[in-house]
Order: structure tokens, then sequence, then C-alpha cells
């Protein structure tokens, strides 16, 4: 029986995370849009992004982005100052996930 080689996949993770497109904010304003952006995985069979928000360190639910989306936004009140971090991950049709693209967005 001949030798058999195994070796480690990755899924290539979301790339270019970034904020640009929200709006800027200030106390004088009641309300803003965080907008989060990406460029697709390279990998084969992604079919959505997950995408974790937390803010001022708190957890909010995560958001499954399908198909060829690259972008999530979302509006927010304006109640104080207020740290937004994001990780997007890559997901595929067999279950396997990236590692994250990260990017944080202060209000």
């Amino acid at each position: 029986m001949a030798p058999v080689s195994v070796g480690t996949a990755t899924v290539a993770p979301p790339t270019g995370t970034s904020t640009a497109g929200s709006t800027s904010c200030s106390l004088l304003t009641t309300g803003y849009t965080v907008r989060v952006g990406w460029t697709a995985s390279t990998t084969a069979r992604v079919t959505g992004y997950r995408v974790t928000e937390t803010v001022n360190g708190s957890a909010r639910p995560v958001v499954t982005v399908g198909g060829t989306s690259t972008s999530r936004a979302a509006t927010k009140a304006v109640l104080s100052t207020a740290t937004h971090s994001f990780s997007v991950v890559a997901v595929t049709d067999y279950g396997w996930l990236s590692v994250p693209g990260t990017v944080t967005y202060t209000c």
C-alpha cells in the first residue's frame, strides 16, 4: 500500500476589513451609521460571513451575511462615546471557518 499524504487546508480570510462609509458622530446628532466592509475570501465554496460586534467590550448577537455580500451596516443612537470592534469570518458550505478580519470604529 502506498503512503497517503494529508495536508492542512485553510480558508482564506476576508481582507481589507474597514469602516469606510461610516457616518461621523457627535453628541449633537441623534444617530450614526457604522458600516463594516471587506474584500471577499478567495476560497472556493464560501457561502457567507459571520460578523461579530462588540460595543465597549459587550458582545452583540452574531450576524450572518449570506452569499457574496461584503458589507454590513447598522444605525446606532448616540448615547455616549462607543468603541465598536468587528470581526468578520468566512464560512464555507463544508463548515470550515477562516481566521477573522478585524477592525475598530470609535464614535
